[in-house]
């Protein structure tokens, strides 16, 4: 049992713990609860964002001309395998529509 003193004087109030409302037993665990699921958001979007940074990094490492040449071997690849699954057998071909 805790007893403090109130602004008036002379007088006490009593905190005794058993005696607690349990709403407002609730209300205390929930102020925790928010609480840490408001700091794991703030942690999540500073990792959210450190990701970020560093993904914008790496597209920044490349020159245009870099990016460029990239692009075209990439568009290379792909015509070449778009070419290879054209000039395939008919059977194969026909093999997908069934």
């Amino acid at each position: 049992m805790v007893l403090v003193a109130s602004r008036y004087e002379g007088t006490q109030v009593n905190h005794n713990r058993a005696h607690c409302d349990p709403v407002t037993d609730s209300l205390v665990f929930m102020r925790g609860v928010w609480k840490w699921l408001g700091l794991a958001g703030v942690a999540g979007v500073v990792a959210g964002g450190a990701l970020v940074v560093r993904d914008q990094r790496r597209r920044r490492a490349y020159t245009a001309d870099e990016v460029r040449a990239r692009l075209h071997q990439r568009l290379a690849e792909y015509d070449a395998e778009s070419f290879q699954s054209k000039s395939g057998s008919a059977e194969a071909s026909t093999a997908n529509n069934r």
